[in-house]
């Protein structure tokens, strides 16, 4: 049975080396806290996957998982006793402080989301709809180039639209159809009207790309919220201007 993601993972969440690595590595600037986030999302996406095929190859390994699953459980009821989360910390002025604190926000989200998944293998009825519908959620919008997708991604990272959590070659699939179909759909951090606007720019008049784009957010009514955005919101969005000029420079190409 292929374990390796399981143990990946298992090992950079419970090996305090590479807990005080890492925040040191992010104090000095050695690594930026969103290349830390993505790398232990790509772990625990291996780590997920890890277990599924395990349990497809041997049902009864999931029982063998016990150990870790009750650790996880004990991690989560000690973040729960943690006075970490209670302050807020200057990261100028509280540099190891601050990224001590981050590095654990990750860490327990990490594990409570393995947590949840190992709880859908072995009651699959826990499954939610947003799970049961990726099979639906195909791509939006396939008009972009390379360099255009990865443009728009950086934009959209930089200024806090996208969750950081989120992984380039998931957003390119949506909005190009290259690579393989994510597991997960992309988590919009800022307003629906927002997120409507980038929709919008793109494909206003395409009802099936509006059904496309609410799944792969997982947010409804976006035409909508498109249709009733003020005029005054629309003038003055930065999505909106930054879309229009992708399109405008690609059909000067």
């Amino acid at each position: 049975m292929e374990t390796k993601g399981l143990f990946d993972f298992i090992n950079v969440i419970y090996t305090n080396d590479k807990g005080k690595s890492v925040i040191d590595s992010l104090c000095n600037g050695k690594i930026r806290y969103r290349s830390f986030t993505q790398k232990m999302f790509s772990k625990r996406r291996a780590f997920e996957k890890s277990v599924f095929t395990c349990h497809l190859e041997n049902p009864k390994f999931i029982d063998e998982l016990l150990i870790y699953e009750n650790r996880f459980r004990q991690s989560l009821e000690g973040y729960s006793k943690s006075t970490w989360f209670d302050v807020e910390y200057n990261r100028l002025h509280q540099p190891r402080e601050f990224f001590t604190r981050k590095f654990h926000e990750v860490r327990k989200r990490q594990i409570e989301l393995a947590l949840a998944y190992i709880e859908k293998v072995k009651n699959p009825q826990l499954t939610n709809n947003n799970d049961s519908m990726g099979m639906e959620r195909q791509p939006c919008y396939e008009g972009f180039s390379e360099d255009e997708i990865n443009s728009l991604f950086d934009f959209l990272m930089e200024r806090r639209y996208l969750d950081c959590e989120t992984l380039r070659e998931d957003f390119i699939y949506y909005f190009t159809g290259k690579g393989e179909q994510p597991q997960n759909i992309l988590k919009w951090c800022q307003s629906n009207v927002q997120l409507a606007l980038l929709i919008g720019t793109l494909c206003d008049k395409d009802d099936k790309l509006w059904a496309k784009a609410e799944r792969i957010f997982g947010i409804a009514h976006l035409k909508s919220s498109y249709n009733n955005a003020p005029e005054s919101t629309m003038t003055k969005s930065e999505i909106r201007s930054f879309v229009k000029d992708l399109l405008r420079k690609k059909k000067n190409i």
